[in-house]
């Protein structure tokens, strides 16, 4: 209950401030150049209470977690968002130096998903596209979040599945409408969650969306030209697959074939995403290759580093 409590003063001291601070920057970028204007920081007034709270609620993630490895920076340390054209491979691997968090990572509960939608909600402000700020998730079927070998999390049916059904919706979808409203999230929010959802980002339609909600834990098929993951002897074999309800102007992964309880939910995400977008936004050039390396496609760091340096 006392993390429940501090979980809604951190999300309305983040709805009061963080709104205002990206209205007052938006309006004045109209007339200055992008990196030039005078921005408040977007944290809450009380700085105390928005950093203890999202400390209090990160804690609970996983208790077994190494808390030295968060790597989180001080306050006064997280301006680095506003830099005019700043990549997200920079941000990955010189500012968060996302490589340390290689291996297994934690499966989120539900406080950590409810805090990152709070923080969307205050940074893109009230007239933008609202999520839902609870503790549900856009599964519509049962499910269950496991860590398998190589692949870290994945998640997994706990039921037969029939060929056609719904399994997920995308109820918890934010998008930002610029990529320095994405580097702003990103700078809010302690640095392995920061580095999970660069990871599960995608760019559609000129925005940066990223799914708050175990729909992002789905592993997909294939990146690229390259099959993904074998599991033993059997490559892990797509599922689910996206499909867009224009009435609704929602979208969904439903099940492509029968699924049984205890099976991999798997899909295939170079389906819909425009890498293009990233460059668009002013981002750089990110996606498939620099997701792929702490999802799983790679055993080792020393493997990701290679990866990376080829690119």
């Amino acid at each position: 209950m006392r993390s429940l409590l501090l979980l809604c003063a951190w999300l309305a001291c983040v709805l009061s401030s963080h709104s205002h601070a990206l209205a007052s920057e938006e309006s004045a970028t109209a007339t200055k150049a992008e990196g030039d204007t005078d921005v408040a920081s977007g944290s809450c007034a009380n700085e105390d209470v928005a950093s203890n709270t999202t400390a209090s609620v990160i804690a609970e993630d996983d208790d077994d977690e190494d808390d030295g490895k968060d790597g989180d920076h001080d306050e006064d340390d997280r301006g680095w968002w506003k830099e005019a054209n700043l990549t997200l491979q920079t941000v990955y691997d010189d500012i968060l130096d996302c490589d340390k968090f290689l291996g297994e990572r934690p499966i989120h509960n539900e406080s950590v998903w409810a805090m990152l939608r709070g923080a969307f909600m205050g940074i893109n402000g009230p007239g933008e596209a609202a999520v839902p700020i609870d503790f549900d998730d856009g599964f519509l079927v049962p499910f269950e979040v496991k860590q398998i070998p190589k692949a870290g999390r994945a998640v997994f049916a706990t039921g037969a599945i029939a060929n056609g059904t719904k399994v997920w919706e995308g109820a918890y979808e934010a998008c930002f409408s610029t990529g320095r409203k994405f580097r702003f999230f990103l700078s809010v929010l302690p640095d392995y969650v920061a580095c999970d959802v660069m990871d599960w980002a995608y760019t559609l339609d000129m925005e940066v969306c990223v799914d708050l909600d175990e729909g992002s834990l789905i592993n997909s098929a294939t990146f690229g030209d390259f099959e993904w993951l074998s599991m033993g002897d059997d490559v892990m074999a797509q599922n689910i697959a996206t499909w867009f309800d224009n009435a609704t102007e929602s979208y969904y992964q439903v099940a492509i074939r029968d699924i049984e309880a205890g099976d991999q939910l798997v899909t295939k995400y170079d389906a819909f995403e425009d890498l293009q977008g990233w460059i668009d936004l002013g981002l750089g050039d990110w996606g498939e290759t620099t997701t792929a390396l702490s999802t799983g496609k790679y055993d080792t760091p020393e493997a990701a580093a290679a990866a990376k340096e080829k690119k």
